[in-house]
């Protein structure tokens, strides 16, 4: 296990499984001497609005995949800084 590995997503077809899910992965980590990120772990229901989840500069919720409005401005940044305002 590499200790910067931190972002990856597991879907589910119901609740119940994700719950287990969650629990073999925090048996995992536990016994690999990591922990997850309690803000970020959680379970939900990406087709719903408000359950989403975000990875890999994403935001995919409501059965649509967008791009993240943090990656975008981390863009428009850059582009900002390498072109004359006029």
């Amino acid at each position: 296990m590499v200790r910067y590995a931190d972002d990856f997503v597991i879907l589910s077809h119901n609740q119940a499984q994700a719950q287990t899910a969650l629990k073999q992965v925090q048996n995992w980590v536990k016994a690999n001497g990591l922990t997850l990120h309690p803000d970020k772990t959680h379970l939900g229901h990406c087709m719903e609005t408000g359950q989403g989840f975000e990875c890999l500069g994403y935001r995919f919720e409501n059965g649509k995949r967008r791009v993240r409005q943090k990656s975008l401005k981390v863009l428009k940044d850059k582009i900002r800084s390498k072109t004359k305002r006029s």
